[in-house]
């Protein structure tokens, strides 16, 4: 598709003769010689359609053997064939064509002046050159948006689709397509609807890897290269029930106007957030410009929609096995996601430990498919071990951090403890270490060693680190990770602990606000926690002595971003770097 048609009558093409020249204009009342009261000839251009740089032209015709297309005074190669017009047959019965319509094609149509030539008009051997003040792509108007199409192709402009339109709320919409700059000439990328001004958009547009674009069209314009893609956002409410346009402004060599399809059909914002990071093509082929694609396009969208999918929480249910302790030390909160089995082997290794005669004992189902065989597994776990807890349940899947508040919601104890549920005790009494740790003064979170099935390290606490990979993101690292321990049964500062196992007063989790839920499904908000308590000068403890096996997940792997899974962690990554330029957050390198 190629934009639009701007007619207006103007001055004679160059090389026309003054004498020989009217004018033509597409809805325009016909032109006709009468003798005696009988049309000799006339002529009518009804519609101009201009199409895959393809310039359709019909109307009617009499008393004309031969029409020829002249653009700028010179003769252009155009298919012209005559149909039937019963229309005008009626209207004007004199007529004796059999075919007085017109149906006229220029298939590699330039921007330009167009005319009409008419040769024996009117039975008198004269030409008649009737202007065709046509001018497409370079208008400065706005063209009638609804009958723009979503592909576009202009060897001397550009050539681009649009793919997919997605609605983020208030925080706008996000366009994804294609675009080749076959000339270098764009200039501007601007968004069009019908009840709002144009906006500029040049400055959110960014440039995606497509190799399925670049393999083919390389054959026909060699100057494709694989960075052919798009995604741009567009700022504020956009209703899907408008009609929406892009235009590319290639200055001198004209305009491209693009419809743009929004999908009206709501999703869930959970769904939106994936489907959008499921789009991003090849992200492996930008990796070192993903925080920018963040920065600039993504980010605030995905933000401003990613606090419904925690806004309407969902009423939880709660299932008490045995008596709750009158008194108790700390609360423990395991979030259950896929693998509910875990819950048995870490009760074999709790029910040996006199600690838990005093423990507040939370599993959180965060997973509705697994919830009948959760129960079932409790309850025998329960009528073998006669170990106290709890279980609590909704109907959806909320992620990491929306199942640790759930879970401290129900806490009675005044410590708690997030503990992964692939977190097993290799010996009793760990719980009283950490609670000591805890309990000394200035101190904001404890955590244990945690170790691999094999004695190394799993965890040591972490460290930030700007990983030359994804620039402008700051990622975790666990220093010693896979190596042995060779550290005593000592306590350490360290910057960072991860929530696998993680315990902290109770009070100062709900006076922080718990674990931030703007971090998708789960990454980072751990740090995020540890960096408030820095931000309140409280220290972050590593404890050696208590031991842990950690099984670890294995699912992350960014050395190869193979899913919008991966993409997620990266967007949550995105912001908590925000959230640390803000000074929201600690700055995580300071002592």
């Amino acid at each position: 598709m190629v934009g639009f048609l701007n007619l207006k009558k103007q001055g004679g093409a160059q090389g026309v003769p003054e004498e020989g020249r009217d004018s033509l204009l597409a809805g325009a009342e016909p032109i006709k010689v009468e003798a005696g009261g009988v049309m000799a000839s006339g002529i009518s251009l009804d519609t101009i359609v201009l199409l895959n740089r393809g310039l359709t032209l019909k109307g009617w015709l009499v008393g004309s053997d031969r029409i020829e297309v002249l653009r700028d005074g010179s003769p252009v190669r155009a298919r012209v064939s005559r149909l039937s017009r019963p229309d005008v047959q009626a209207a004007h019965p004199h007529v004796v064509e059999e075919n007085p319509g017109f149906d006229i094609l220029v298939q590699d149509a330039r921007a330009g002046q167009y005319h009409l030539r008419c040769h024996n008009f009117g039975g008198t051997g004269l030409v008649r050159d009737f202007l065709l003040a046509v001018e497409f792509g370079t208008s400065d108007s706005t063209p009638t948006l609804a009958s723009l199409p979503k592909y576009f192709e202009d060897s001397h402009s550009l050539v681009g689709a649009i793919d997919k339109a997605f609605p983020m709320g208030e925080g706008g919409l996000i366009i994804f397509g294609w675009m080749v700059d076959l000339h270098a000439s764009l200039k501007s990328v601007s968004f069009h609807t019908e009840k709002r001004s144009p906006i500029d958009v040049t400055d959110k547009f960014f440039r995606l890897a497509r190799m399925d674009v670049a393999a083919n069209l390389k054959g026909r314009f060699p100057q494709v290269t694989e960075m052919a893609g798009f995604v741009l956002r567009v700022d504020g409410d956009v209703s899907p029930n408008d009609v929406h346009a892009l235009c590319f402004d290639c200055g001198d060599r004209g305009k491209a106007w693009l419809l743009v399809d929004v999908d009206a059909e709501a999703a869930t914002p959970l769904q939106v957030v994936k489907d959008v990071l499921t789009f991003v093509p090849a992200p492996d082929r930008i990796r070192h410009s993903l925080f920018d694609l963040f920065d600039k396009v993504l980010g605030e969208p995905i933000s401003t929609i990613s606090p419904e999918i925690s806004r309407h929480r969902p009423k939880p249910q709660v299932k008490q096995f045995g008596t709750l302790p009158p008194s108790t030390d700390v609360s423990i909160i395991v979030p259950l996601y896929g693998r509910y089995d875990f819950l048995k082997y870490q009760m074999a290794r709790f029910k040996d430990d006199a600690d838990f005669d005093r423990v507040d004992l939370i599993y959180v189902v965060d997973d509705p498919d697994i919830l009948s065989p959760t129960l079932d597994m409790a309850a025998a776990m329960y009528d073998l071990y006669r170990l106290p807890f709890r279980v609590v349940w909704y109907n959806r899947n909320m992620g990491f951090a929306g199942a640790n508040n759930m879970g401290a919601g129900f806490a009675v104890a005044p410590r708690l403890l997030l503990l992964n549920s692939d977190v097993i005790p290799q010996k009793p009494g760990w719980l009283g270490d950490m609670i000591q740790s805890l309990d000394e003064p200035g101190v904001g979170a404890v955590g244990p060693l945690l170790q691999f099935f094999d004695g190394s390290v799993q965890h040591a606490g972490m460290r930030p680190k700007e990983d030359p990979y994804y620039p402008g993101f700051v990622l975790n690292v666990h220093p010693g990770k896979g190596a042995p321990w060779w550290g005593a049964d000592d306590s350490y500062d360290v910057p960072l602990l991860t929530a696998a196992c993680l315990m902290l007063r109770a009070d100062m989790y709900r006076e922080l606000g718990g674990l931030d839920e703007g971090y998708i499904i789960g990454d980072f908000e751990d740090s995020d926690l540890c960096l408030k308590l820095r931000k309140r000068k409280l220290k972050l403890v590593l404890n050696a002595k208590p031991r842990l096996w950690h099984l670890e997940r294995q699912s992350q792997n960014l050395q190869s971003i193979t899913s919008y899974r991966h993409l997620l962690t990266l967007y949550n990554g995105w912001r908590y770097k925000k959230k640390i330029e803000s000074a929201e957050l600690a700055d995580p390198w300071e002592n």
